[in-house]
């Protein structure tokens, strides 16, 4: 009686917050084009289109950015709706020149710069220097040598030429100062602020969550943000396998980009299961698309190939050229989530993990066997692994109606609340639940709004959830009911 007792409690007192905090950002959830399930895609065409109008940074770029409007109001975007990653990709270029100066600062100064106007870009994982650097284009100087790795960037618009840095893997914080202008940055801002005032004027629902940091809304010291409200439903979305296991002239098509003019030589095998093998070269080259358009591509690892393995930038190239060339949906707004040194065969190479966005939101699955939907293993310039497992929508997003209409979602801390007594338990925290609810919320590493793919559940669905990392664990919170969906360790 007495946990029902304070879950009513702190619920009542979120809602205290909602009022007292008048000022509200909504958030916009773009809507990303998806291909209607009664064209059939041509995949050649699609993939020379495609192959022709991206470049790496397309696929390099940062999981989300956190808009600072001063003071303790921000927002945070899932995809880079204002096209913010190309504004600022040529500014860093400034970084890597002679007679910028590298200072180390406190993470107490980190802190504090969040409170101006200011944009962030956040990486989600510690992105070696030299990625950043072929990215920019820059020269072997400036920040190069003096900052190992870059998880996020901040940008602040009161002074130019200053950028702040977070290096996640060794947990230090940096201040550059170089050569930027930062108009742009700003005009950005503005215009977020703006399209979100005018909602207000018109007493609309704001396009723009506001998130505040767990410290300003529970007096906890931790400054992870979480918004105060979701203000619009987000869909479930139904989705379909994108190879189509039933259109095998679509699947030959497919394979036969990774075999290139050996495919007239290349073996066949369809399985019982319905899953298709081909092989070239006595296993050289192996190709398997199972039942539900998942697949796995092996090739024999070639030394020469696989030198100059030492030189990260290029393994990264390779990885990314080789996932776009054997792309079949232009719209699944893949990304580089995270890259992990490996080894094989005395030969060290790199685990690259590519992730997608469909309505604006990055996309999780569910599978054991799958760190991420799209897994790269690479050595030198050749790519020995691949695999992947992806999804499209079975009708465009942009003809789902009703989208308006949907029940708001609950806000992470909610879904906090739901969930007390079995998180509890999970940490092995005891004492008064006030207390054990703040060490909780001081555990919150990171929150992100996202689809979740079943996979090997409830197939055919995307559903919106809450990713948290609590301490070492992930957890996955059902949007709507606030239910625990999955669990596992970060």
């Amino acid at each position: 009686m007495r946990k029902e007792s304070f879950k009513t409690i702190l619920l009542a007192a979120l809602v205290v917050l909602s009022i007292a905090l008048t000022r509200q950002l909504w958030m916009s959830i773009p809507v990303t084009s998806g291909i209607p399930s009664s064209k059939e895609t041509d995949l050649d065409t699609n993939r020379k289109q495609f192959n022709n109008t991206i470049d790496i940074s397309d696929v390099i770029n940062p999981q989300s950015f956190t808009v600072n409007f001063g003071g303790v109001n921000h927002t945070v975007l899932f995809s880079d709706s204002h096209r913010i990653w190309k504004e600022i990709l040529p500014m860093i270029k400034g970084y890597f020149e002679d007679g910028v100066t590298v200072e180390e600062i406190t993470p107490e100064r980190w802190v504090e710069i969040h409170n101006v106007r200011a944009i962030q870009v956040n990486f989600g994982y510690s992105m070696p220097i030299g990625v950043l650097r072929n990215l920019a284009q820059g020269k072997e100087t400036g920040i190069y040598g003096k900052i190992s790795a870059i998880s996020g960037i901040l940008i602040p618009i009161s002074e130019d030429g200053l950028i702040y840095i977070w290096d996640k893997s060794n947990g230090k914080f940096y201040k550059a100062v170089g050569s930027m202008s930062k108009e742009k940055i700003a005009a950005i801002i503005d215009q977020i602020e703006e399209e979100n005032s005018i909602h207000e004027r018109k007493f609309e629902i704001p396009k723009y969550d506001y998130y505040y940091s767990i410290k300003v809304l529970f007096d906890v010291n931790n400054h992870v943000l979480v918004p105060l409200h979701v203000s619009k439903g987000i869909p479930e979305i139904k989705v379909v396998n994108e190879i189509d296991m039933d259109n095998l002239k679509q699947v030959d098509a497919f394979a036969s980009t990774f075999f290139g003019e050996n495919f007239d030589f290349v073996k066949k095998i369809i399985g019982t299961n319905n899953s298709i093998t081909y092989m070239y070269g006595y296993g050289r080259k192996v190709l398997k698309v199972d039942a539900f358009g998942g697949l796995e591509y092996v090739e024999e690892l070639d030394s020469t190939k696989a030198l100059g393995t030492g030189e990260l930038g290029e393994s990264v190239k390779a990885a990314v050229q080789f996932v776009l060339s054997h792309e079949i949906t232009p719209s699944h707004n893949i990304y580089l989530r995270d890259i992990k040194i490996i080894e094989k065969d005395k030969k060290k190479g790199y685990l690259l993990l590519f992730t997608n966005r469909i309505n604006g939101l990055p996309v999780y699955v569910k599978d054991n066997r799958m760190q991420a939907p799209i897994e790269v293993e690479v050595f030198g310039k050749q790519v020995t692994y691949f695999k992947r497992f992806l999804t499209r929508e079975k009708i465009d997003i942009s003809f789902i109606e009703d989208t308006d209409n949907l029940p708001m979602l609950l806000t992470p801390q909610e879904a906090l609340v739901e969930n007390f007594n079995t998180i509890k338990n999970h940490m092995g925290l005891s004492g008064e639940d006030s207390k054990v609810f703040n060490e909780i919320l001081a555990s919150v590493r990171s929150v992100e709004l996202c689809y979740y793919d079943y996979m090997n559940g409830e197939r055919g669905k995307l559903a919106p959830v809450w990713r948290l990392q609590l301490g070492e664990d992930i957890y996955f919170f059902d949007g709507y009911k606030g239910k625990i969906i999955s669990r596992f360790k970060g």
